[in-house]
């Protein structure tokens, strides 16, 4: 009999209000390594808050969050992204004046050239993995079709292109777990069909264990394994795609009477 598999990621009944708004109410998910999870369901049903409060940037009012075993509750959202637990941004969040090549180079973690200490005892090991990185960061773009971008500010790209760097940004900083929200919004039809290969790719090929909010039924339906559907904070229903889609009153509860 094989072994139950672990997840890597799990937050357990997280419980988060505004006021008097409840925006999360025991919210429970489980993240596994080669898996695509998706977080659907209405405008302000939990799903970002639900992000805030796994990467540190809110924090629970209940509950908790484990990572490979370890309590990470409180932790700060350094040290969760140092840990390897990274995400996108519905505002992307990138520097304007800074070239493509350069903000996928800065993502990259643990550059042993930050220290100048090891810049001087070490000059030849610091060479190296700055080649290392810079490989690395161009097959990053080679990937998402930015190569050729690469020179280019990004206050200059399309915002499709903006959306590609921002997913370019996080693979480069080789986390364990890749939290994406509304990754597709504003992509034509060949940036959705690059994004979702790449979306497959990070999971199957690479191990990544993805959650992912998009509001692209489509996209949800075709790159997730499994969906939640989260309402009022809580996750109501659980299920392959194929199984939510089918559910009548999920439908209308999403899409309204």
């Amino acid at each position: 009999m094989s072994k139950p598999e672990t997840p890597i990621l799990v937050t357990d009944m997280l419980k988060k209000s505004f006021g008097g708004i409840q925006a999360t109410n025991g919210l429970s998910l489980k993240l596994y390594k080669g898996k695509v999870i998706g977080l659907i369901g209405p405008n302000g049903a939990g799903k970002t808050t639900a992000f805030n409060l796994t990467t540190g940037f809110l924090k629970p009012d209940e509950g908790k969050i484990t990572y490979k075993g370890n309590d990470i509750t409180g932790f700060s959202p350094h040290k969760i992204s140092n840990l390897g637990i990274v995400r996108t941004w519905q505002n992307l969040r990138l520097f304007m004046d800074m070239t493509v090549l350069d903000h996928v180079l800065l993502a990259r973690q643990n550059q042993p050239g930050e220290s100048l200490l090891l810049a001087i005892i070490k000059p030849s090991k610091v060479r190296k993995v700055q080649k290392s990185d810079l490989e690395r960061s161009l097959q990053i773009l080679q990937l998402l079709g930015l190569q050729d971008k690469r020179h280019v500010y990004a206050e200059d790209l399309s915002y499709a292109e903006q959306k590609l760097l921002s997913l370019a940004r996080i693979i480069a900083m080789e986390a364990d777990v890749l939290l994406l929200d509304e990754p597709m919004s504003g992509l034509d039809g060949n940036s959705l069909e690059m994004a979702k290969r790449l979306v497959h790719d990070l999971a199957v090929k690479e191990g990544k264990a993805i959650c992912l909010i998009e509001h692209n039924v489509d996209f949800v339906a075709d790159a997730c394994d499994r969906i939640l559907f989260l309402d009022q904070g809580q996750v109501i229903a659980e299920g392959t795609p194929q199984e939510i889609m089918a559910n009548e009153h999920l439908t209308k509860i999403y899409f309204g009477e």
